[in-house]
């Protein structure tokens, strides 16, 4: 995590009271992504900001902020957000910076703010993205706008500062930092496991589980080719979460020789219980940042069993702390998992192993304090 010092008058609301933050997001479905945002900015608020959230679309989350005190505006939605309400709020408040994850809300932080007065933009990049889909573009094409992009981890990082010449985001480096995403230890070592019977798994069976969006980048299709490789019939798969892939998933569920042994939860509340069920945890990604997913099935003693890619291989060794597969190679990801079911000891060791590494360094505390120093850093660079 890099350094930060804040300046010691750098943020004053001229009457000494909370400084005012416009922090906004995509959306406020309960995804990895959202439930950092929602730490970071609570976080925030107990530091002397007073944040108001603004959601290109809502969702669960929206109740968090509010029993936090955080208030929430909800911009119409995906496509074509209202962007009237946050740079009423920028010109009537004067933040003197804004803050915000994701790329559509990325994006519309930086026009809303150049608009409105142009306080200091902090953009999350929450991951290296590969697909071709124009965000690289139009992230190098109002690159003047940002003050700083804040990566979750250094290998994002790297891409995004890589030439676009060579398929990295072009931008400048002097502009880019890393601060990685954190993880609530307690929530996730103390949840009690989830009950077998509510779930309608055999006493003696073994579960794996798989939490996350349902779509191109988790690569469910892999997941459920190594299952069927593994050929356990005492082995249940847990598959926590929705997404654009998810009825093609429910259909080759249905269709294959699977039974009831692949469980569609949809989305899920319970995940640190389910976690602590589960003998192991499985995340088959083309790509991630660092995913939290993985930060929370450490802090809860998970074995890890994933692709070694970006953010993941930065944070786990293979062997050491996770087990860790080439993207979309379902039968070497089934051995992981056989190896995972077959040597629980060593699957116990090695996650004691990765808890400890992921606490060391992930501590939304820590986290926090480096997003207040660096929010408080731009805004003394505006004022000299």
């Amino acid at each position: 995590m890099p350094h930060f010092v804040p300046p010691a008058d750098a943020v004053a609301d001229g009457n000494g009271g909370p400084t005012p933050l416009a922090a906004v997001i995509t959306e406020l479905d309960p995804g990895g992504a959202e439930r950092a945002f929602l730490q970071v900015v609570r976080g925030l608020s107990e530091r002397g900001w007073a944040p108001h959230v603004f959601a290109l679309r809502g969702g669960p989350l929206s109740e968090s902020f509010a029993a936090a005190g955080v208030p929430v505006t909800t911009l119409d939605g995906l496509p074509g957000a209202d962007p009237r309400p946050l740079v009423r709020f920028l010109k009537r408040e004067r933040p003197p910076a804004a803050l915000s994850f994701l790329f559509h809300a990325n994006l519309l932080a930086r026009f809303a703010a150049r608009v409105a007065g142009r306080p200091a933009v902090v953009c999350g990049v929450r991951v290296a993205e590969r697909r071709r889909n124009g965000h690289r573009s139009l992230d190098r094409l109002t690159a003047s706008l940002v003050d700083r992009w804040v990566c979750v981890g250094e290998s994002v990082r790297q891409f995004c500062i890589a030439p676009a010449t060579a398929g990295g985001g072009g931008l400048p480096a002097e502009r880019v930092v890393t601060i990685p995403n954190g993880v609530d230890a307690e929530l996730w070592a103390n949840a009690a496991p989830a009950d077998r019977a509510s779930l309608r798994l055999p006493a003696e069976s073994r579960t794996l589980l798989f939490a996350g969006r349902i779509d191109e980048q988790k690569d469910p299709d892999t997941l459920l080719n190594a299952f069927a490789a593994l050929d356990r019939p005492d082995t249940f798969l847990l598959i926590a979460g929705d997404g654009p892939l998810s009825d093609r998933v429910q259909a080759r569920v249905a269709s294959n020789a699977f039974g009831e042994r692949v469980r569609l939860l949809g989305r899920r509340d319970d995940l640190p219980s389910l976690m602590r069920l589960a003998e192991a945890f499985v995340l088959p990604s083309r790509w991630e940042g660092t995913p939290n997913v993985l930060l929370e099935a450490a802090a809860a003693g998970t074995p890890i069993v994933a692709t070694a890619v970006d953010g993941t291989a930065e944070v786990f060794t293979h062997g050491e702390t996770a087990r860790l597969v080439p993207v979309g190679d379902g039968d070497a990801l089934a051995a992981e998992l056989r190896w995972t079911l077959d040597h629980p000891e060593a699957a116990a060791a090695m996650a004691k192993r990765a808890g400890e590494a992921v606490l060391a360094v992930h501590r939304w505390d820590a986290v926090v304090a480096a997003y207040d120093a660096l929010l408080r850093e731009v805004i003394a660079q505006r004022r000299r």
